[in-house]
């Protein structure tokens, strides 16, 4: 997964306007671990790396928490943040929104169906004529949409889980 980079920051000097300054707003989701929490305790590694890139910056990182169910690169493209981390480097996701730009990705991931033993589901296939729990706008939400598979929308993976335990 890559970063996106807001058209304020992409447009002038980059890492200059950053060191000015003193600080980086990035956009996390406040409940979406691994990736990112409000929780001090478990922050999730995106906020880990977004503090880390901060400190070798000489920098401060600012979290600016928005949902990712809700318009999740709005507050990029609205100039209140200047990193958004963890979107596919997919091409047509780039080229439907040309005022950012991106990064290389800094990791790859999969997902993984999770379902109770006797369910016989196996393969991304297998959800066909089932209902799936999933977290609202997510990576896998857009996947088993194209793919045609009902989705029961729940708001953060908590909630998804507890939907497949009851």
């Amino acid at each position: 997964l890559t970063v996106y980079v807001g058209v304020a920051l992409a447009q002038q000097e980059g890492l200059e306007v950053l060191r000015q300054s003193g600080y980086v707003r990035v956009c996390p989701d406040p409940a979406n671990l691994p990736f990112a929490s409000t929780e001090a305790t478990t922050p999730g590694f995106e906020v880990e790396l977004a503090r880390l890139i901060a400190r070798e910056l000489s920098i401060e990182a600012r979290m600016e928490w928005h949902a990712t169910f809700v318009r999740a690169l709005q507050p990029l493209r609205a100039g209140r943040c200047d990193l958004f981390m963890g979107l596919p480097a997919d091409e047509r996701f780039t080229e439907g929104n040309p005022w950012m730009s991106v990064s290389q990705p800094y990791y790859v991931m999969s997902h993984a169906i999770v379902a109770k033993a006797d369910a016989g589901t196996a393969t991304p296939d297998a959800p066909k004529g089932k209902r799936v729990a999933i977290d609202a706008a997510s990576v896998a939400d857009f996947y088993l949409f194209d793919k045609g598979i009902e989705r029961g929308i729940y708001k953060g993976q908590a909630a998804a889980f507890r939907a497949v335990v009851t």
